[in-house]
């Protein structure tokens, strides 16, 4: 369970063929993290399942294309009740609408690019 003033974190593609692609949604983050590393789970963290339909993070793999990444980071202002691998949907829904501040940064990826 996130307690208030965890931080959550939610990578996407919004360019993915077949529409907007999770990669990876952790919550329950410690607001005195100040690092993550690429599937990193800190002790206490939960994951809701990616659009792999598993808990965990995959990696960006763009195929033939230059492809947008959203890293967008929330803060919480109350406490979520939600299991460790519920679905992508039900976690973006309760962290949104329990967020008192967030930040997104977008990145584009590709084959041979790699540009802010």
């Amino acid at each position: 369970m996130a307690t208030s003033g965890d931080l959550n974190l939610a990578i996407d593609n919004p360019d993915a063929p077949g529409g907007t692609y999770v990669h990876w949604i952790v919550f329950g983050l410690p607001p005195t993290l100040t690092h993550l590393a690429a599937g990193e789970v800190p002790d206490g963290a939960l994951q809701a399942k990616n659009s792999g339909r598993f808990s965990g993070y995959q990696p960006p793999c763009p195929r033939a294309s230059t492809h947008t990444y959203r890293f967008a980071v929330y803060a919480l202002g109350q406490r979520l009740n939600l299991p460790d691998g519920c679905g992508a949907r039900e976690a973006l829904d309760a962290i949104r609408n329990a967020a008192i501040a967030g930040a997104i940064l977008y990145s584009r990826f590709g084959l041979g690019v790699v540009a802010p």
